[in-house]
């Protein structure tokens, strides 16, 4: 990419990503056009292609700035504490935070594991592999397993955790405005409830 992207102001970067992550949120890649992404982001189709060569360029920025900010919010309270529901909250409310400034990131990486278009899919297969592996083994390494009634049930809960608030933000991002109280209530429910049956 064209290094001159990063001149433009915040606000203006944030509405072109915002903007990628809409069009590649709502089709595949290979039905996504960059004439939508430029006209969304209120920029030349011209201009685009001035700081991304091709659509592939920017899928995969789009992807690797997804996985940064996703990283982030883990490192930052994973080295805080050792409770696994609270590491899990907080992970969960930090990235409800991070929907108000992007709010398709996560469609956008959801479809992202879906994709099935050749041109992208080795390399997306390599990366997500990479970064299912490493989130899953560094929180399950960091935990206190005691507080567990059955510590072999952590594994299975981590996936079961995942694959239900990702299922419930795929619905709720259908609604807008999101409700990002109801949304933070919701999951402290859930959270709430998981650890009633499952500590001790």
């Amino acid at each position: 990419m064209n290094n001159k992207f990063y001149n433009l102001s915040k606000e203006k970067q944030n509405q072109i990503v915002n903007s990628g992550y809409k069009a590649f949120s709502q089709q595949s890649y290979r039905k996504t056009s960059m004439q939508y992404i430029a006209d969304e982001g209120d920029v030349s189709k011209s201009l685009l292609f001035h700081y991304f060569r091709n659509k592939k360029e920017l899928y995969f920025y789009l992807y690797n700035l997804a996985v940064e900010d996703l990283k982030k919010i883990q490192a930052q309270y994973r080295t805080s504490s050792n409770d696994f529901f609270n590491i899990i909250e907080r992970e969960i409310e930090t990235r409800i935070a991070l929907i108000s400034v992007y709010p398709y990131i996560y469609q956008f990486v959801i479809n992202v594991y879906f994709e099935d278009c050749e041109e992208v899919v080795s390399e997306i297969a390599d990366k997500k592999a990479s970064l299912i592996l490493t989130n899953k083994q560094e929180l399950l390494s960091a935990i206190d397993t005691s507080k567990f009634r059955n510590p072999d049930d952590v594994n299975t809960l981590y996936d079961i955790i995942v694959n239900m608030f990702e299922g419930y933000l795929a619905k709720k991002l259908r609604i807008h405005p999101l409700d990002f109280a109801e949304i933070e209530k919701d999951v402290k429910q859930l959270i709430n409830n998981l650890r009633a049956n499952y500590y001790k």
